[in-house]
């Protein structure tokens, strides 16, 4: 944990704090941490911005693609 002493105001946000991520929530807040429990629908737009994507646009390309072929 000392890693992280370097924030001095952190809160750690665990994805499924109440499932998966439960046992790593509680020994954080047992350490004395604040722990925020993230929703996966949250986490999940979180990742799919991260990498640029966005799946309607997506769709929309290849779909053009298939109709472009298709000519």
């Amino acid at each position: 944990m000392r890693w992280c002493e370097q924030w001095p105001e952190r809160r750690f946000a665990i994805e499924g704090a109440r499932g998966l991520g439960r046992t790593l929530a509680q020994q954080l807040a047992a350490a004395g941490e604040n722990v925020v429990d993230v929703p996966s629908t949250l986490s999940a737009r979180a990742r799919l911005l991260a990498t640029g994507g966005d799946l309607m646009a997506d769709l929309r390309r290849l779909d053009r693609q298939v109709k472009d072929n298709e000519a």
